[in-house]
């Protein structure tokens, strides 16, 4: 978990003041780290591993039970009682949209994941989406969509993004335009997946080139702000937005077509430019439309309407084989470092753990390789920088969370909790 508590200290040290709904927090974007090792932790009078441990085991037993009723996490942590449904079930449940959920072939994506790497073991197709299409109902605040006459940019055509959704299903993929945030340089990516996702209440966005944007509340922007590091010395820096978050005048990341070049205007050290892209005004239209939204593979964003670059909502779990090592990389929209990554990375651990497991049987020498955790968005809230101060300068406890065995599926709960001992144990890595 050094990499985990390495980026904690850059939040402190280096992450961004951003207003989201109201709550102050300290954001960095287009983040990424590598687990390797330890895999959980506790922090001696901060985190006690009882605590912490109780919480894990059980996530897990919730999780691979499937079911996506609140009573089976709510006892161990109220925080889920807030975020139910009106039917008492809550959306993330990862278990269920990972070993549960088939699709119209009758495969769950953990599934799919496994047996592209026994057709293949080079594949790059074992991909599991954690996201659930039925997911996408009135009320739920979870994910993020954009009206369907939004115009998506391609180098094969510029399309709405309802006619994106009948290309995919037609051609399978569809090439977009794509920001790499380290290279700072647009490049082509691949659509893989677009779909409908129901009928949502609509904000519009009103920019200054007299163009405007409708989209649900919380789809995510990046725009640019200048960052002071002596009175008249800044650097611009990028932050990504909900769409209920963004103020008048703020400037949004553009695309332009300066002949047959193509580049982005002001994404290095310059503030100035011809096409600002700024905010005149968002205005809630109280109004329900058809929305959509697509997954665009590796960057995951892509640039709409007047060529404003905006962000994908969807997370996903990939894996490798490489060197003989099973490899899994993660894509997430956002994360709160405190009380989602802390649990999160041995969840996903336990998942590369066990897809090892069911791969060995076929690749006998098959070792566990890496984790890498690329983030849209990774935050801590005001409210938790104490703790976290308090955790960085206490005595650290690392464990390793390791699956001795393959978890079965298809049990009840109460099945999971007497038994999941039996599968998972804590090794210290304490040093």
């Amino acid at each position: 978990m050094d990499e985990y508590f390495k980026l904690l200290r850059r939040l402190i040290t280096q992450g961004y003041d951003v207003q989201t709904r109201g709550l102050s927090t300290k954001e960095l974007i287009n983040e990424n780290i590598y687990i390797h090792g330890s895999n959980f932790y506790s922090v001696d009078d901060v985190r006690y591993f009882e605590v912490v441990q109780r919480y894990l085991m059980g996530e897990l037993t919730w999780y691979f039970s499937g079911d996506r009723k609140v009573d089976g996490i709510v006892k161990y942590s109220k925080f889920w009682d807030k975020i139910k449904n009106e039917d008492g079930t809550v959306n993330s449940n990862y278990g269920y949209s990972l070993f549960y959920k088939k699709n119209k072939y009758c495969h769950s994506p953990f599934e799919w994941a496994l047996i592209q790497l026994l057709l293949d073991e080079s594949s790059r197709k074992a991909i599991m989406l954690y996201n659930d299409e039925d997911y996408f109902f009135t009320g739920n605040k979870d994910f993020v969509c954009l009206a369907s006459d939004t115009i998506i940019h391609s180098p094969e055509g510029n399309v709405t993004i309802k006619e994106l959704t009948n290309i995919i299903k037609l051609k399978g993929k569809y090439p977009v335009f794509s920001v790499n945030f380290n290279t700072k340089k647009i490049e082509l990516k691949w659509c893989r997946k677009a779909w409908k996702n129901g009928k949502e209440k609509i904000i519009r966005i009103h920019l200054d080139d007299k163009t405007h944007i409708d989209c649900t509340h919380n789809h995510t922007f990046y725009i640019k702000k200048k960052v002071y590091y002596c009175k008249h010395k800044y650097h611009i820096k990028y932050f990504a937005v909900e769409a209920q978050d963004l103020q008048k005048n703020d400037r949004l990341i553009p695309i332009r077509y300066p002949g047959k070049n193509l580049f982005i205007e002001d994404i290095g050290s310059n503030w100035g430019g011809n096409s600002q892209k700024r905010i005149c005004k968002v205005e809630d239209l109280n109004i329900e439309r058809d929305v959509y939204d697509i997954e665009v593979d590796d960057n995951h964003n892509f640039f709409i309407n007047s060529g404003v670059l905006v962000h994908n909502c969807t997370q996903l779990q990939q894996f490798f084989i490489r060197d003989n090592k099973l490899i899994t990389v993660i894509y997430i929209r956002s994360s709160d470092v405190v009380k989602g990554l802390t649990y999160d990375i041995p969840f996903w651990s336990i998942v590369q753990q066990q897809m090892l497991l069911e791969l060995k049987q076929k690749y006998k020498n098959l070792e566990l390789g890496t984790m890498s955790i690329n983030f849209g968005s990774v935050h801590i809230y005001d409210s938790d920088i104490e703790l976290v101060n308090k955790m960085v300068d206490g005595y650290i406890r690392k464990f390793y969370v390791k699956l001795k065995k393959i978890i079965p599926l298809g049990k009840d709960q109460a099945w999971y909790e007497e038994n999941i001992g039996d599968h998972v144990e804590f090794i210290t890595h304490d040093k």
